[in-house]
C-alpha cells in the first residue's frame, strides 16, 4: 500500500492477527498508528460492539464472489461500481468526495 493509505483490521485474526506491523490490537478510540505512512487501525471489538451490522459476515461472500469477478475477469457488475470509494488513487464516491471537501483545508 501507498504512503496515505488506511487499512483497518476489525477482526484482528488470530494471535498478532493479519497485520502484525500494525501492532498490538488497539482499544475504541485509540488513535491510529502510522506505520510506514499507512495509518493502521486495529480493533477487534467493533463487530461486538455493533452486532447489528456484524451480521454483514452471512452476505460477505456473495459480494466477494461478485467483486472477484470485477477484479480479476474484468467483468461489469453495478453493485460492486456504486460501493467503489475510489479508482486510481482518486476518490470517486460522492459521499468520501463530500467528506475530503470538508475536511481539507482551504487556503
Amino acid at each position: 500500500m501507498r504512503p496515505g493509505a488506511v487499512i483497518v483490521d476489525a477482526t484482528c485474526g488470530y494471535g498478532p492477527g493479519y497485520l502484525p506491523a500494525a501492532g498490538p490490537v488497539q482499544q475504541p478510540g485509540d488513535e491510529p498508528r502510522l506505520v510506514g505512512g499507512i495509518l493502521h487501525i486495529k480493533v477487534d471489538t467493533w463487530p461486538a460492539l455493533v452486532p447489528a451490522t456484524a451480521a454483514y459476515t452471512s452476505n460477505a461472500a456473495t459480494y466477494l464472489v461478485r467483486l472477484a469477478r470485477v477484479v480479476l475477469l474484468g467483468e461489469e457488475d453495478p453493485v460492486v461500481q456504486a460501493a467503489q470509494i475510489s479508482r486510481a488513487g482518486q476518490l470517486t464516491h460522492p459521499v468520501p468526495l463530500q467528506h475530503a471537501r470538508f475536511y481539507i483545508a482551504q487556503p
